[in-house]
């Protein structure tokens, strides 16, 4: 229930974004204000509206006024993209969702695999509209950006943040997290950037969960989102400052921790999703 109210409103909460990055790039004098073509075409395009991604109104007012012409490798690449996403979409979601997730059961085992599966579910469909929005994008000439990029190879959560829902994080660290940085590193004159980086993590990320649905349960989303993020701030931090950046050079290239930071947090981020199911 909790996924299909987000679903249902998915749609005016991306117009509601697009409409913040507008505002501020004519506030901030970045751009003008666009005509009426250009903001109905900004603010509702079709083959974004569903869900995102979420192009940036500075991409937007780049693109040109004619779109260049297609060669016939680009419209083969544009169908293959549109392809792949609905076979993700129709079948492999599709057969996840009716043969693993008609019930979820809080038992041992069971549901730590349900837990699993469903956070793979997740990806294949929300990363299909995606592919599809490219896809359509490529064929009307319109700049579509990259969504995803491999999230399950995350090593952290600020890692996986730059690899799911690209738009959505990109839009959160321009509007919300280096706005409130700024202002706090001013009022502060530079001292305490880790306690101020943490700070604009969790306000950002308790925005970004409440702005996927307003309840309690998208407000602990976006929290348990909020603390990763700023353990993984602080942990790169204490690095730096132990290891040098020869010794974080070496870190991070050990392929074992390499692999252990992955599987904790795909975990950590899967069992995230288990708060949106609390009654």
């Amino acid at each position: 229930e909790a996924l299909s109210s987000v679903l249902s409103m998915i749609g005016f909460s991306y117009v509601a974004l697009r409409a913040v990055d507008l505002l501020r790039a004519v506030v901030e004098k970045r751009h003008a204000p666009p005509d009426l073509f250009s903001l109905i075409n900004y603010l509702l395009p079709f083959h974004m509206l569903a869900a995102g991604p979420i192009q940036a109104y500075d991409e937007f007012a780049r693109q040109p006024a004619v779109p260049a012409s297609l060669s016939p490798r680009d419209v083969l690449e544009s169908v293959e993209r549109i392809t792949l996403g609905l076979f993700k979409k129709f079948v492999l979601a599709y057969a996840i969702q009716s043969i693993f997730l008609t019930d979820f059961e809080a038992d041992g085992l069971y549901f730590f695999l349900e837990v699993q599966v469903f956070f793979l579910w997740l990806y294949l469909d929300f990363s299909a509209y995606s592919d599809i929005a490219v896809g359509v994008g490529r064929l009307l000439g319109v700049a579509t950006p990259e969504n995803f990029n491999r999230p399950y190879l995350a090593r952290n959560a600020i890692d996986f943040w730059n690899r799911w829902h690209i738009s959505l994080a990109q839009f959160v660290r321009r509007n919300l997290f280096i706005p409130i940085q700024l202002h706090l590193t001013r009022r502060f004159e530079g001292r305490y950037p880790l306690l101020i980086a943490s700070v604009a993590f969790s306000i950002a990320f308790v925005l970004c969960g409440l702005w996927h649905g307003l309840s309690i349960n998208f407000l602990l989303w976006g929290a348990i989102h909020a603390l990763a993020l700023v353990i993984a701030n602080a942990w790169r931090f204490y690095l730096k400052k132990r290891l040098g950046t020869a010794g974080v050079k070496r870190y991070m290239a050990d392929r074992r921790i390499e692999w252990l930071a992955r599987i904790v947090t795909y975990e950590y981020v899967a069992f995230s999703l288990v708060v949106l199911f609390i009654p």
